[in-house]
């Protein structure tokens, strides 16, 4: 395992979304075999728990002396917000009047009017956000798109 210390540097971003292997030093011919689990153990040792990508492990592992460092080998979980419930209506309640050739000065404004059991508006629900995670493994919650932390 000190091995691979000696060997990589590992940059995670501020927001701690990705993670990436740079090299310390040049890579020699008698160090490109690296298994798939220490390198695993190597990242969960420097808390790079979630969202490891496999790809980038098996080129770590099989091709060490072709690969162009820096590597991603981590992104997190962006967090999809939910949306805020929305009522749309749909008749016109609007009491501006058309002033076109035949308006009449006596028309002040219209009275918007309904029929019974006529629809006039549609309530739609508001959406579940899906939740984030950072490549440590932090949760990132989701909220409605209004709400204020």
């Amino acid at each position: 395992m000190g091995q691979l210390d000696d060997i990589f540097q590992v940059t995670i971003s501020k927001d701690k979304m990705v993670a990436q292997l740079d090299t310390k030093e040049q890579i020699e011919r008698e160090i490109s075999s690296i298994s798939d689990e220490e390198i695993r153990q190597f990242l969960r040792d420097h808390r790079i728990l979630y969202g490891v990508m496999e790809e980038s492990i098996s080129q770590l592992s099989s091709n060490l002396s072709e690969i162009t460092f820096p590597i991603t080998v981590a992104k997190g979980k962006q967090v999809k917000h939910g949306k805020d419930g929305v009522l749309q209506y749909i008749s016109d309640f609007t009491t501006d009047i058309v002033r076109d050739r035949n308006w009449n000065f006596r028309d002040v404004m219209r009275i918007p009017t309904v029929r019974k059991g006529e629809k006039i508006a549609e309530l739609y629900d508001p959406s579940e956000g899906e939740c984030g995670y950072t490549i440590d493994g932090t949760k990132i919650a989701a909220r409605l798109e209004d709400q204020r932390l």
